[in-house]
């Protein structure tokens, strides 16, 4: 049978590009490891091309020969457990007990949560479950396409939304979500990804692939997943309680970010350390009681919260507007049976106020309604904390290398003891870029709300590393300068001396000294700063809540915040350069292949495959790499277009930020991709960029 519909939009087709769509099936596919389009599934059903990537399954469009209709088609596709082959299309799962258990235990899961979804069919605002099969050694579940986009996509076209508009959308799918939780389900996965707003101006709820059941309370979760911003702090924890207040947590976090556009700080992180801002003009112009009901139902003890959609609802709809209510004390979660919950908050003695000067800043151009830069607020991102350069082996005591970093400079040392400065001459950050010059001043271009870009005078520069908002130089007598934000005191360099290195972070800056000794300043909450007692150190780099450093015998120290594993480094051998941001450290081995640990939702650290590697960048849920033939290689969230980088050529230093890369080119200018919310990315017309 002749199919003539175009494997994208599934509209009749005659010819490519598609008409109607554009779709080119001979363009490059961006996801390597997605079915081909045109396969066939279950003997009827065509696959398209792919809708969405998470790290439990792929999306894709589809259609159904038998009933000559759109589908959607999701597949279960554990990212870090699984590999495929093309020819055949059937999946290679790993020999690992992860692996196996993904493959097993894993796929009956998804199996489950499918036939679950089943139950919430007759709600209007619930995508629908069609049919469910296994094939490919995995399993599919077929899913109602719904026409539309999702309110992700249209927050990066309109920006932040007024309340009287948000109130439309969220107030039916509070309602709905009512619902299912009656039919027994809780979604575990709201977030303006699957909130879907269609043509005729309805919401509808999409992915209950993660949906767990409410009355089978016992037991570790049955698919454990947390979304950074939006996932409460039980979705975090092994036993984590899962119930209806997980989902308003979700949906409050989500309506958060819609009126503001700053994607709230990650739940885990609050408990460490809140500084989710409630004094954002767009929240200021909330009606009383919806600012109360947002910050009640986004605190962070799932026992103190708002413990049902109606509650959450009548909130909303309250007749007359209430005083916004204070911050809720922080609360640690521990498993418990108390309840029928899975955990229990416990309440920790209350700590101090933080100080106003504390509070984490957000960008000032994000606070702007209608701002069309909807985007992500960083969670702690460092921009390019720690890039490698060149490779070299490490012998023994005597070791020569040549790194390029966002905290790790380029220098080479005939010993710990003997240091040479040569220093990093581009650095990503947050939502700005600095450039090092051949002459020794410094340029920069984004985001300068808190003095970040205020450069213009910085004279003998040797090495650059961009924080989160911040920036911080090195000069050639060994002193350090800095300029930005200092509410954590993360700027106070001016008293350090024999400096060799540097690395800047959002919270904490850290420098690496010609003995081979540490020092850093800064926040050190989760002991980022607990450096002091390392030795025999030749490279550092700055992760979001951890420091990471390495030995001049190949081998890693890290120190911080480790609930993603970032700081499992203990293993690793024949390393000669690192690179830490918020959720993963990566590292580059002598042989030119590359290591990762941490988080891996968005396939950040998916490097195993990597070869002849010569540089190395870890930005914010994605990891890029440069190739000795001066190309590059990038592996992660690409929202935003940071990872579209396999153009380039003659690269010689890569600089992975917030969402945005930059590349430096061996004539000295500048190449940059992703998001360009500030100017971050305006630096074609840059000249004369000092090379490694």
């Amino acid at each position: 049978m002749e199919f003539n519909r175009c494997l994208s939009c599934m509209e009749t087709v005659s010819t490519y590009p598609c008409p109607h769509c554009g779709y080119d099936p001979g363009a490059e596919s961006a996801f390597p490891y997605a079915l081909q389009p045109g396969t066939i599934l279950n003997g009827k059903y065509v696959v398209g091309t792919v809708l969405g990537q998470g790290g439990f399954g792929i999306t894709y469009s589809g259609w159904d020969l038998a009933l000559e209709s759109k589908v959607a088609i999701k597949e279960y596709f554990p990212s870090a457990q699984v590999s495929r082959t093309q020819t055949s299309g059937a999946l290679q799962w790993y020999n690992t007990e992860a692996g196996r258990t993904a493959r097993d235990s894993g796929r009956e899961m998804f199996l489950k949560e499918a036939r679950k979804m089943a139950r919430v069919s007759r709600i209007p605002q619930v995508v629908r479950v069609l049919d469910l099969f296994q094939q490919n050694n995995t399993a599919y579940i077929v899913m109602d396409f719904v026409e539309g986009e999702n309110l992700k996509n249209r927050l990066k076209k309109t920006g932040p939304l007024p309340w009287d508009h948000a109130r439309d959308i969220f107030l039916p799918a509070i309602d709905a979500m009512e619902q299912v939780h009656k039919a027994g389900l809780v979604h575990r996965d709201l977030s303006p990804d699957n909130l879907m707003l269609t043509p005729d101006g309805s919401v509808r709820i999409l992915d209950l692939g993660a949906a767990k059941d409410l009355n089978i309370n016992t037991g570790a979760s049955s698919m454990q997943v947390a979304k950074g911003g939006f996932s409460p702090l039980e979705q975090y924890t092994q036993r984590g309680g899962s119930g209806p207040w997980t989902d308003v947590y979700a949906m409050a976090a989500t309506m958060y970010f819609t009126l503001t556009g700053v994607l709230p700080l990650p739940s885990v992180d609050r408990l460490a350390k809140d500084t989710l801002r409630w004094d954002l003009p767009q929240l200021a112009a909330l009606p009383g009681n919806v600012l109360t009901a947002l910050q009640k139902a986004m605190v962070i003890s799932p026992e103190a919260r708002t413990q049902s959609m109606a509650e959450f609802a009548s909130q909303l709809t309250a007749p007359s507007p209430v005083a916004a209510q204070p911050r809720q004390p922080v609360r640690k979660v521990e498993p418990d049976r108390d309840k029928g919950t899975e955990a229990k908050a416990v309440e920790n003695k209350k700590p101090e106020a933080a100080p106003e000067s504390k509070k984490e800043p957000a960008p000032k151009g994000k606070e702007v309604p209608g701002d069309t830069a909807a985007s992500k607020e960083p969670e702690h991102s460092g921009g390019s904390s720690g890039k490698a350069r060149k490779r070299l082996p490490v012998i023994a005591a005597v070791l020569t290398l040549l790194v390029v970093a966002g905290g790790i400079i380029v220098w080479a040392a005939s010993s710990v003891g003997n240091l040479k400065q040569s220093g990093e001459t581009v650095s990503a950050g947050s939502y700005h870029t600095v450039g090092l010059k051949a002459d020794g001043t410094v340029v920069a271009t984004g985001l300068n709300a808190y003095g970040q870009c205020n450069v213009s005078g910085w004279t003998d520069i040797v090495a650059i590393s961009a924080g989160g908002y911040h920036t911080v130089g090195l000069k050639a007598d060994g002193t350090v300068v800095a300029t930005g934000w200092n509410t954590c005191g993360q700027c106070d360099v001016s008293g350090w001396t024999d400096i060799v290195a540097i690395s800047a972070d959002t919270y904490h800056t850290v420098g690496l000294k010609t003995d081979g000794t540490v020092v850093a300043v800064g926040d050190n909450a989760n002991g980022q700063c607990d450096v002091s007692g390392w030795t025999d150190i030749v490279a550092i780099s700055a992760g979001g809540y951890h420091t990471v450093g390495l030995k001049a015998d190949g081998t890693v120290v890290a120190t911080g915040w480790n609930t993603c594993g970032q700081c499992d480094v203990s293993g690793w051998t024949d390393i000669v350069a690192i690179s830490a941001d918020t959720y993963h450290t990566v590292g580059l081995k002598t042989d030119g292949t590359v290591v990762a640990v941490g988080d891996n939702a968005n396939g950040q650290c998916d490097v195993s495959g990597w070869t002849d590697i010569v540089a190395i960048s870890a930005g914010s849920y994605y990891t890029v790499g440069l190739n000795a033939d001066g190309t590059v290689v990038a592996t992660g969230a690409n929202e935003y277009g940071q990872c579209d980088v396999s153009s380039w050529t003659d690269i010689v230093a890569v600089s992975a930020g917030f969402s945005h890369t930059v590349g430096l080119k061996k004539d000295g200018t500048l190449v940059a991709v992703g998001a360009n919310w500030r100017g971050e990315c305006n630096v074609s017309d840059w000249k004369g960029i000092r090379l490694p």
